[in-house]
């Protein structure tokens, strides 16, 4: 049926009735009540995994993640599906999920064996198998495939460099065919900081509608009474449950900024929000960076415990942030770094003020707490963002408290935090910053005093 209409080859509403056919023959022919399973609410996510170019599947543990994947392997398979005839890959970055994969597609009755020396999968009828390996540096080059399984990606940590750099590599397997000719499914429980974290955020700019969240509460055969127990058993950590059955995305160490907070304009607020309050830019702040990132800089305005970020902008050269002055007149900036101070900054610093360019300088001195004091502002302050400062955006919401801090209210450092940082900047261009700590409140006025005197002794200089 599938071929007599080649026509339809990549049409999603014509492979969506080849599945249901593939669906109501299975399970009548091969009856297996644990195989053939399923509810109305998988079904959805079953018919989303088939229609969409790319969809990502959010769902709690024990809700049937992988034996959908199985299927998805069988049926794109047996249709020999794209340009690659039907070849179907899967990976996971750790065996546990790669075991319960193999057993479910044993169960299949398509299924014919598995070569487990080169992972290569025999479906009935298909001149080429499929394949499925855990992702290391032998698995993740030098094949191709119509369709890419990922399976439990939310384990795999940013710090782990190279398993990070092995999946951007299978990825390559998708290179050949259209967008339609291609399926990649992305299919785990979540967890913040991690790819399958990243491809979330992605997806829900790209085509929301091929997000499928599916939580415990959904399934009949998950008890409120095992959840329970569960929160019990984990009562140091109460994130676990959360994170693993409820599909919400949470930090392990805590959130460092109040989600509730954050108001993405056109999300959260009217996109003719900055319009209709009649805000204009009158602040900057620049994060300098390496050449793989650019200098990162955000505009905006703040007034009083309302922040409004408006643009986010990328520089590659030293002279764009001085021309970016000479065109906005009427904006403060601030850049990272005091000239011939401030270690890797100070280069980008002396560059921009020996050819003149009118800002302020303010570098993050670990002893004079400047940084602790805007960080304690901006978590008490609303921020209405636009989408396009997306550094920004990610690192509000990922940032979590430092786990070694002993009084545990430290912002966790990491590389990626441009965004936050050029915001910190921003929020610096004003007026005396209000919060201090009563226990070194003189130490504060006497940097303050010295930030105050090094930025009127640069503008004048300028």
């Amino acid at each position: 049926m599938y071929r007599a209409k080649p026509s339809l080859e990549y049409d999603p509403k014509y492979l969506w009735k080849m599945f249901q056919i593939y669906w109501q023959w299975g399970s009548k022919n091969y009856p297996d009540t644990d195989l053939w399973q399923i509810t109305k609410r998988q079904w959805k996510g079953y018919e989303i995994a088939i229609t969409k170019p790319e969809s990502l599947h959010h769902q709690s543990r024990r809700t049937g993640k992988t034996l959908k994947l199985s299927h998805l392997t069988i049926f794109f398979a047996l249709l020999e599906f794209g340009p690659c005839h039907g070849v179907v890959i899967y990976r996971a970055p750790h065996t546990v999920q790669l075991d319960g994969y193999l057993k479910w597609l044993r169960r299949n009755p398509f299924f014919v064996r598995f070569q487990e020396k080169l992972g290569n999968i025999t479906v009935l009828g298909c001149r080429d198998p499929c394949n499925a390996n855990c992702i290391s540096v032998n698995t993740s080059s030098g094949l191709e495939c119509s369709v890419l399984l990922e399976d439990e990606y939310s384990t795999v940590k940013r710090s782990d460099k190279v398993m990070n750099i092995n999946l951007k590599d299978c990825r390559a397997f998708l290179a050949k065919g259209t967008v339609l000719q291609k399926r990649h499914i992305h299919a785990s429980s979540g967890r913040k900081k991690s790819p399958f974290f990243d491809d979330y955020r992605m997806m829900m700019e790209v085509d929301p509608t091929a997000y499928f969240m599916m939580t415990w509460q959904e399934c009949p055969w998950i008890t409120k009474e095992f959840v329970d127990k569960e929160k019990m058993r984990n009562f140091n950590a109460v994130w676990w449950v959360e994170e693993q059955y409820e599909c919400k995305w949470v930090d392990a160490a805590g959130t460092f900024f109040d989600q509730s907070r954050l108001k993405i304009i056109g999300r959260d607020v009217p996109e003719t929000f900055f319009k209709d309050k009649g805000i204009i830019p009158r602040n900057a702040g620049l994060d300098w960076n390496g050449p793989n990132v650019g200098h990162v800089l955000i505009e905006g305005a703040y007034h009083e415990l309302e922040l409004y970020l408006m643009h986010e902008v990328t520089f590659w050269q030293v002279p764009e942030v001085k021309q970016y002055t000479l065109d906005h007149p009427t904006v403060s900036l601030e850049v990272e770094g005091k000239p011939k101070k401030d270690a890797y900054n100070a280069g980008f610093s002396d560059h921009l003020q020996s050819i003149g360019c009118q800002c302020s300088y303010q570098g993050w001195d670990a002893y004079n707490g400047i940084k602790d004091y805007r960080l304690g502002v901006l978590q008490r302050m609303t921020v209405y963002v636009h989408p396009s400062c997306k550094h920004f955006i990610k690192n509000f919401e990922e940032a979590s408290y430092d786990e070694e801090e002993t009084e545990g209210c430290r912002l966790q450092k990491t590389a990626d935090q441009h965004g936050l940082d050029a915001c910190l900047h921003l929020i610096g261009t004003g007026s005396v910053l209000d919060v201090v700590k009563p226990t070194n409140f003189e130490q504060y006025v006497q940097y303050q005093k010295q930030f105050d005197f090094d930025m009127i002794r640069m503008r004048s200089r300028v």
